[in-house]
């Protein structure tokens, strides 16, 4: 399976000389979904993409990388 972002958190932090520096937190969406509930995502997911090409309304999920 592959990763799906959900949320990306920020963290700040002092660096050793004392700047505030920004620390990203990824967390992944496929862990908060139990495994019934990201079969029916996916699904939906592919739905969505079908209607996105054909035009329909609706809009299509984003870019995978």
């Amino acid at each position: 399976m592959r990763d799906r972002k959900a949320y990306i958190l920020a963290k700040v932090t002092k660096n050793e000389h004392d700047e505030e520096v920004l620390e990203n937190i990824i967390v992944d969406g496929s862990c908060i979904r139990t495994p019934d509930e990201d079969i029916v995502w996916a699904e939906k997911q592919k739905e969505l993409e079908a209607e996105a090409a054909k035009g329909q309304k609706g809009k299509a999920p984003p870019k995978k990388k």
